[in-house]
């Protein structure tokens, strides 16, 4: 099996990704983790709807939050609709890349 430099290039780059890919993925999860709890515990109203709801049954939610969340209820479905196109993107990416080297491995008579 004979691979251009630009293909033995590609090959190499993809055993990088993949080799430290799940040390990263782990780190990432763990960064989310920690800040879903500190956010559970600072600022629950965020985060705990049952809070929220609980607030809401007794009284006790501010009339400044409910208008703060009011106006932060359209940003906060903007940045998710962005963050979830991101992410089509970037797997749309990933398999595309995906797909260049399963052609580039079966050209070269290797049959993943």
């Amino acid at each position: 099996m004979s691979l251009s430099e630009a293909e033995l290039l590609f090959v190499k780059k993809r055993e990088q990704l993949t080799k430290y890919w799940p040390a990263f993925a782990v780190g990432i999860l763990l960064l989310l983790a920690a800040l879903a709890c500190w956010l559970w515990l600072k600022t629950p109203y965020l985060l705990n709807p049952w809070a929220v709801g609980v607030a809401l049954e007794n009284g006790t939610l501010p009339e400044a939050t409910m208008a703060l969340m009011a106006v932060m209820l359209p940003i906060v479905m903007l940045m998710f609709l962005l963050f979830a196109s991101a992410v089509v993107v970037l797997l749309f990416v990933g398999f595309c890349n995906e797909r260049r080297l399963i052609q580039l491995l079966r050209r070269e008579g290797a049959n993943p």
